[in-house]
């Protein structure tokens, strides 16, 4: 069963285990504390391109023992097309909308490696004949 919720996403940050993963720290209303959701990268640009608009929706996947984040946008009607279309309507609940606020992006740690080509004196020992 998938269910549209109002959300308010606290911090994402790229997973320093798995590359292209992100963990996401999401509120929804109802629940005492944010909660922890692995997401592709793709999922994770559907949130923080949203992060300063005023109200975020997401869709969760109930089916399994703990609920799976599925996509976020702010418009709830294509929310519930896509994603929930299979569905009936009083399945698609959504609660009170959450005011958003940025989100803190962590930043990406890259190192890059360009190495400076070693200037080597050559010597007479070094030829091969």
């Amino acid at each position: 069963m998938k269910r549209i919720l109002s959300i308010k996403c606290h911090s994402l940050e790229a997973s320093s285990k798995f590359e292209g993963k992100w963990i996401a720290n999401i509120s929804t209303p109802g629940e005492p504390f944010p909660s922890t959701y692995w997401m592709s990268h793709k999922q994770m640009t559907s949130i923080q391109r949203n992060l300063d608009k005023p109200v975020l929706f997401a869709v969760f996947d109930y089916s399994k023992d703990k609920p799976r984040f599925v996509w976020a946008s702010t418009d709830k009607a294509w929310l519930a097309g896509a994603f929930c279309a299979d569905q009936p309507q009083e399945a698609q609940e959504a609660t009170q909308p959450f005011e958003t606020a940025p989100a803190r992006v962590a930043a990406i740690k890259t190192k890059i490696i360009n190495p400076e080509p070693v200037q080597r004196e050559w010597t007479e020992e070094d030829l091969p004949f």
